[in-house]
């Protein structure tokens, strides 16, 4: 269901952005809140409004798919999604309704690769094979996480998520380097450490850092006062925890 409605969703937006395109109507000026009587200003508010609505769907419910991830074959094109979703809102603000049509014909494309699940409340956490000497940090993270996820407690999941990935990047350097990065670089983030990685020749799947990029992200969000506060939603930390537990997995 849950797919289905994702569907309808990008299905209503392209739909209202044809229309847009046809009608030449301009994006960067909103619609009209004032009842007019020019036939043609109505058509061209409605899809206008129609845009706007369906974009907010779009963006948040994307996070909603997450839940498909429990299917593995499912997951790079999760990933796919999150970044043309990304990109769909950086076109949506820069009004490039060309850019627009092209992003949804291939968001469909992804659509149409994914198999819908029936949701479920609960999340299924499986302690990763790691090191000794992380193993027993990470296995209280983890048990902490699904303490947090029963609670409601969505923000502490993914910020615990962003530590352990944390924990194992420090690990594999340690393991390429012998040395110890939080040494010579105390408060390193996860993307100069998969830079060092890459610089001492450790190969990442393309997939691998989009989602260790997709974890501090959320994490970042969660962590840092923003204008205006960021709380993930359950299927959100569903899938950081998924996404995770995955990159923990490829990494060892």
């Amino acid at each position: 269901m849950t797919l289905a409605l994702f569907k309808n969703s990008v299905n209503s937006f392209e739909e209202a952005l044809l229309n847009a395109a046809y009608h030449k109507a301009d994006l960067s000026k909103k619609p009209d809140s004032i009842i007019t009587f020019n036939v043609k200003k109505r058509k061209v508010d409605t899809y206008k409004n129609s845009v706007i609505r369906n974009m907010n769907v779009i963006k948040s419910k994307v996070w909603n798919l997450a839940a498909l991830a429990t299917v593995e074959s499912n997951k790079p094109h999760i990933l796919t999604l999150f970044n043309m979703v990304n990109d769909l809102e950086r076109a949506y603000n820069d009004y490039d309704v060309k850019e627009m049509i092209i992003l949804v014909d291939d968001i469909k494309k992804v659509l149409n690769n994914l198999q819908d699940i029936p949701r479920t409340k609960e999340i299924n956490i499986t302690t990763p094979d790691l090191h000794s000497d992380i193993k027993e940090e990470v296995d209280a993270d983890i048990k902490e996480i699904s303490k947090c996820y029963q609670s409601g407690c969505y923000r502490s999941c993914v910020i615990i998520c962003g530590r352990i990935m944390e924990t194992v990047l420090h690990r594999k350097y340690y393991e390429v380097t012998g040395n110890d990065a939080l040494e010579k670089s105390p408060g390193i983030g996860l993307g100069k450490l998969i830079a060092k990685l890459t610089e001492k020749n450790v190969t990442f799947d393309p997939g691998l850092t989009q989602q260790i990029h997709l974890i501090n992200q959320v994490r970042i969000f969660s962590v840092h006062k923003k204008q205006e506060p960021f709380y993930p939603t359950r299927m959100q930390a569903n899938a950081i925890i998924l996404f995770t537990l995955d990159s923990v997995k490829k990494l060892f």
